[in-house]
C-alpha cells in the first residue's frame, strides 16, 4: 500500500498513520454499526437511498435506482465550483472530478464480465488525472474533469 501511495506522489507516511487514529477506527465501527442496522448482508451490498439491492446480479438494479440522483451530484459540482471560487485565493486548489463509469479492477469484472477492458476506466489512468491535478501550474488549474472510457454513451 504504501508503494502505491508514494509511486501516486502522495505521503504515504501520513495516510497510513491517518488510517491508524482513533478517529478513522470509529467512523469504520459507526459504518458497520449503520450497515447492519440497515440489513446488510451478503456481499456486494448497495444501498440507493434507502433501498437495499444486494448479490452480484443487482448491480443494474442499482445503476437505476441511482440515476434519480443526477440532481444531487450536480448540487455537488456547484458546491466544488463555489469551493474553488472561496479558496482559490488562499492558494487551496479544489477540483471536482466526476468518475463516469465502470473502474477496471477485480470486483467490477465480477460483477460485469460482459464489460470489455476499453468500456472502463484503468486505474493507473485515474491515478495519473489526480496526479497532473496536484501538480497543475497554478496559472492554470482546473476546477472540472470528466473521466469516463471513450466508449461511455452520455
Amino acid at each position: 500500500m504504501r508503494e502505491a501511495l508514494e509511486q501516486a506522489g502522495l505521503d504515504a507516511a501520513r495516510l497510513m498513520a491517518m488510517s491508524e487514529e482513533q478517529a478513522a477506527k470509529d467512523e469504520l465501527r459507526r459504518n458497520t454499526a449503520e450497515a447492519a442496522r440497515r440489513g446488510a448482508f451478503g456481499a456486494p451490498t448497495f444501498f440507493v437511498g434507502d433501498e437495499m439491492f444486494w448479490g452480484n446480479d443487482r448491480l443494474e438494479f442499482v445503476e437505476r435506482a441511482a440515476a434519480a440522483f443526477g440532481p444531487a451530484k450536480f448540487a455537488l459540482r456547484g458546491l466544488g465550483q463555489v469551493m474553488a471560487r472561496e479558496l482559490a485565493p488562499q492558494g487551496i486548489h479544489v477540483a471536482y472530478v466526476n468518475i463516469d463509469g465502470p473502474i477496471d479492477m477485480p470486483v467490477i469484472r465480477q460483477l460485469r464480465p460482459e464489460l470489455k477492458p476499453q468500456e472502463m476506466l484503468a486505474p493507473a489512468a485515474i491515478a495519473e488525472t489526480y496526479c497532473h491535478l496536484a501538480q497543475q501550474e497554478r496559472s492554470a488549474w482546473t476546477q472540472e474533469i470528466d473521466l469516463r472510457p471513450f466508449t461511455e454513451k452520455f
